[in-house]
Parts: C-alpha cells; sequence; structure tokens
C-alpha cells in the first residue's frame, strides 16, 4: 500500500474513529507486507463487544476507493463492464450515500445492478463468493484492544476472533465499577422503571449501558448493567422468565409434574437423560407462555400484565408442546429403528445430534416444533429412497454441505 505524501490529508486519513462510544485513535502505516500495513484503530477493551463489523468494511476515505476498486476487479467479467470506467464509477457510488454502518457488498451489487437499468442482475451475482474474496490485508482495519492502562491484549483484522476470543472479559471490565446501577437478588419487581440505556463516565470515555434482569449461576435472580443491546436482551428475557416463576409458584410445580405423554416420549428420546428432558420442556413452555413475542416488560404495570397473559395461556401451550413431542418422539423412534447398518446411519446420527440433542426443546424456535417431525418423517424417507439411486442422494448431499457451509460462515462473520 503505497500514497504520495500530498494526498495523505486528515481529511482523507483521519486520526480518529468516532462512534457512538467517542473516538479512538487511528494510526497508519504504508509499507506493504508489513503486519501492520494500513490503518490501526485502537480500541478499549470495555467497547469491543459493541464494534459492528459491518461499519468497520468502510475503512477510512483515503482507503476505501482502493478496497472498492479490487472488488469491482474481482466480479465476473460481464458484471465488470457495467463498472466502467472503474473510477468514476466508484465516485457515484460513494455520492450516493451508502449506509456506512452496513456491509459493502449488499449495497455495491444492488448500484451495480440500479446503474444498468437492471435489477435481475442481482440474481448474477453471488454475494456469498464474491465477500468470500480475499483482499489484500491492508483493506481490512486492523484492531489493537488495549486495557485501562493502554497496554494491548491482542490485535488482529477479524472482528469476530477477538469478540470470541476477549469478549467475556470485555463485558466483565465493561461492568466494572457500575455497582450503583445493580442489584443482587431480586424476588419481585421492586426495582422501578428500567430504562433503555443508562450513560455514565469510566476515565475520560463517556460510556452507554443496557440494564437488563439476569438469572445468575446459584438460580437467583439480579439486575445487571451490559455492554450491548443484544446481551442485555438475552438476559433480561431469561431474567424475566425466571421472575415469572416466582410468581407462578404452582402453576410451575404443576408443570413440572410433567407434560401428558412425556413418560412415553423419554423413552422413546432415551439418548437424553428423562430429567433434563422434563426441564428442558418446563424451559420451552414458560419461555413461550410466559413471553412468547410479547414485548418484555421494563416496570412493574408491564411485569404485572405479563403475569395475567402468562396465567391464561399456559394451559394452551402446554397442551400444544404435548401434542408435538409425541409426534416428534414417535417419528424419531420410527427414524432410529431403520438406521441399523444402513449406509447413511454415521451421516443421520450427525444430523439427529444437531437436531435432537439435549436441550433441543429450548433450542428450537416455537414456530418449528411442528416441523420437527416432519424434518423426520423426511430422513425416513431419504433412507429408503436411498438404494434406489445412491448417486443422487450424494449429489443432493453435497449440495446440502455447501449450504451448511455457508450458513456457518454466515455465523461467524
Amino acid at each position: 500500500m503505497q500514497h504520495a505524501a500530498a494526498h495523505i490529508t486528515e481529511e482523507q486519513f483521519p486520526k480518529f474513529w468516532q462512534t457512538a462510544d467517542g473516538k479512538f485513535k487511528l494510526s497508519y502505516r504504508f509499507e506493504p507486507h508489513h503486519p501492520l500495513d494500513g490503518v490501526t484503530m485502537t480500541v478499549p477493551l470495555t467497547v469491543l463487544n459493541r464494534l459492528h463489523a459491518p461499519s468497520l468494511e468502510w475503512l477510512v476515505p483515503g482507503m476505501l476507493r482502493e478496497k472498492i476498486q479490487l472488488l469491482i476487479k474481482a466480479l465476473p467479467k460481464q458484471i465488470r463492464r457495467i463498472c466502467v470506467p472503474v473510477p468514476d464509477f466508484i465516485t457515484k457510488f460513494l455520492e450516493s450515500n451508502p449506509d456506512r454502518q452496513a456491509a459493502i457488498i449488499p449495497q455495491l451489487a444492488h448500484f451495480i445492478a440500479k446503474s444498468a437499468g437492471d435489477m435481475r442482475i442481482l440474481e448474477q451475482i453471488d454475494q456469498d463468493a464474491w465477500a468470500a474474496q480475499e483482499l489484500p490485508e491492508h483493506c481490512y482495519l486492523n484492531l489493537r484492544i488495549v486495557d485501562d492502562g493502554g497496554q494491548e491484549l491482542a490485535g488482529g483484522r477479524k472482528l469476530h476472533e477477538l469478540q470470541q476470543q476477549l469478549g467475556q472479559a470485555a463485558a466483565v471490565t465493561f461492568r466494572d465499577n457500575t455497582q450503583e446501577f445493580e442489584r443482587d437478588n431480586v424476588t419481585a419487581w421492586d426495582i422501578g422503571t428500567l430504562p433503555e440505556s443508562i450513560k455514565f463516565a469510566r476515565g475520560k470515555q463517556q460510556l452507554t449501558g443496557y440494564l437488563g434482569l439476569q438469572k445468575e449461576k446459584d438460580g437467583r435472580i439480579a439486575l445487571r448493567l451490559f455492554d450491548t443491546t443484544e446481551a442485555a436482551e438475552q438476559a433480561h428475557r431469561q431474567g424475566v422468565i425466571e421472575l415469572m416463576k416466582l410468581q407462578l409458584k404452582e402453576q410451575v410445580k404443576d408443570l413440572n409434574k410433567g407434560i401428558q405423554g412425556f413418560t412415553q416420549a423419554a423413552m422413546l428420546l432415551k439418548h437424553i437423560n428423562a430429567d433434563t428432558l422434563r426441564d428442558d420442556l418446563t424451559q420451552a413452555v414458560c419461555d413461550r407462555a410466559f413471553i412468547g413475542e410479547d414485548e418484555l416488560p421494563r416496570n412493574e404495570k408491564a411485569f404485572k400484565e405479563q403475569i395475567k397473559r402468562a396465567r391464561s395461556r399456559l394451559p394452551a401451550v402446554k397442551e400444544a408442546l404435548s401434542r408435538y413431542l409425541q409426534e416428534t418422539a414417535a417419528a424419531y423412534a420410527e427414524l432410529n429403528g431403520k438406521l441399523g447398518k444402513h449406509p447413511l446411519t454415521h451421516l443421520m446420527r450427525q444430523r439427529l445430534q444437531t437436531l435432537l440433542a439435549a436441550g433441543f426443546a429450548t433450542r428450537t424456535p416455537w414456530a418449528q416444533w411442528p416441523r420437527l417431525p416432519i424434518y423426520l418423517k423426511a430422513m425416513t424417507l431419504r433412507l429408503e429412497k436411498y438404494s434406489s439411486n445412491p448417486a443422487r442422494d450424494a449429489a443432493r448431499e453435497a449440495d446440502i454441505r455447501e449450504l451448511e457451509q455457508m450458513w456457518q460462515e454466515k455465523q461467524t462473520a
């Protein structure tokens, strides 16, 4: 990566990256093949989880044009022709005010199709394959993660890897000295109204936190401050459910006695411990009956109204899950009985481990519960049809594996 000195202006190569949590220092190194070639942003550990990968794709103005040019170069020739002359095309794209908080490739693909006057071109652009193209290292923002003392903890250009490595430490560090917002051992909604967010100072930095209830490891409920809305929402849902259980003790006690048809289902699903399965099913019923798709309560009035709704719909949810469970267990038993030494046995058991492993009741979205027996019956049908055309089965399995790989890549992107 090389730039003429005259082109290195603060407008093109700013000193700081501005975010909702403040501004972070940027440093540059224009040295091809050096590990730090390009732009590096120094980020405090406390805000690591709050970084949004798509926004980082846009780099700085002085480096963005080259990145877009390389992306266009990676396209098939018939698509590249639409972008000629490339410098002018890039200028028009940037002047179209793309969303700098969203990923580049979907917006660039849409602009290409729009420029050609034919939106069907979008179907000709494999955006997943395009995104998988490896660009030079300097086309990706380098991140330097530091502690409160400025000591580097880790660095790299793949945000998801850094968040996997340090995400938990970042969440813990974020909560340091925030006890004024938190409370242990919550047993009733006597915590007032929970604001969506709270701003507070951490040294010279202004941070935003998100309050939510959380079920602690010891089973008790606590009010905690989280570093991201996603973490707060996930914890608050479970925290609210646990708090509602305390208010609906008799109903939960009755639920714990078992769901109709449980004994037979547990025998058929014997690869899962019966007590584990019962607890999982109880939690799945509570999640659907207590919250479902409702907005999570953030004050006492909303919490009490949620309890009323939970009482009224608990019987129907329990009955529905009982029916789904019995159908699923019967379909599983039929499939399991036909595996034996079938050529697809190992593959099918892998699929079943994904679909019906311990904890599947709470992992399965409610809307997908009626589909579970259908999936299992389809697997049984596949076994029966395999011998008539093994080559066709192998080809379709290859397609499935490709889709699975794409899905896995999206989960870690």
